[in-house]
């Protein structure tokens, strides 16, 4: 793929974000890696403003090779995400409303719903660290093992995947189950799906979106 075709997908991959209401106004960010560079979604600009040129591309080590414009604040925990997770090739972080309630609680999301399959078998919590910050990357890649998502504290989600579609479907996912979560809370104690049914589920889920993993233009 080339930068141009990445781009494209990341913008539409940000209108969708917007529209889906995983975010508002310039907040969450996009990236992808493909091979050593990666490419993410610049700092301050309105999705509905983005055009590829725009998109920031950046080294290995997370560093701004000039081209496109001043890249997200949050560069440090994409590029360390990605030193962590060599399987992961995209990155996609929210600020969707239930899964910034749980991480304001800072509660981990158990899988009441077969859907908490798209990250794992539950999504940890990052502890708390200044946006942009070194100590943010730090703490995220301290407990994402192999979760597909993770609640920042008192932030966001971060969702991650071998392409730009799982992640996206990872995040919209968890914001529905982080939802029925905390209603389900104020009814009462929500059942959780045992060992051998989230297993099953995490086999499932991760087949059907691994047959997903050539279309980037879903």
């Amino acid at each position: 793929m080339n930068k141009k075709h990445i781009s494209e997908q990341i913008i539409k991959y940000c209108l969708k974000m917007e529209k889906d209401g995983l975010t508002s106004g310039t907040g969450g960010n996009i990236s992808v890696k493909n091979e050593n560079r990666i490419y993410i979604t610049p700092s301050g600009i309105d999705y509905s403003e983005l055009i590829p040129e725009y998109i920031s591309e950046l080294d290995e080590d997370g560093n701004f090779l000039g081209i496109g414009k001043r890249p997200s604040s949050e560069r440090e925990f994409h590029s360390k995400i990605y030193k962590t997770r060599p399987d992961v090739k995209s990155i996609v972080h929210t600020h969707s409303t239930y899964a910034c309630v749980l991480g304001c609680l800072k509660k981990e999301l158990p899988p009441v719903h077969y859907l908490v399959a798209s990250a794992g078998k539950k999504v940890p919590v990052a502890g708390y660290a200044g946006f942009g910050t070194k100590e943010l990357a730090d703490e995220i890649c301290s407990v994402i093992s192999d979760s597909n998502a993770v609640f920042m504290a008192n932030h966001g989600l971060v969702s991650v995947g071998k392409t730009l579609y799982q992640a996206y479907s990872t995040a919209l996912y968890i914001e529905f189950v982080s939802k029925v979560y905390v209603i389900s809370l104020s009814c009462g104690k929500p059942f959780e799906l045992d060992e051998n049914e989230i297993a099953d589920a995490v086999e499932r889920i991760d087949s059907y979106l691994g047959s997903k993993k050539n279309l980037w233009d879903k």
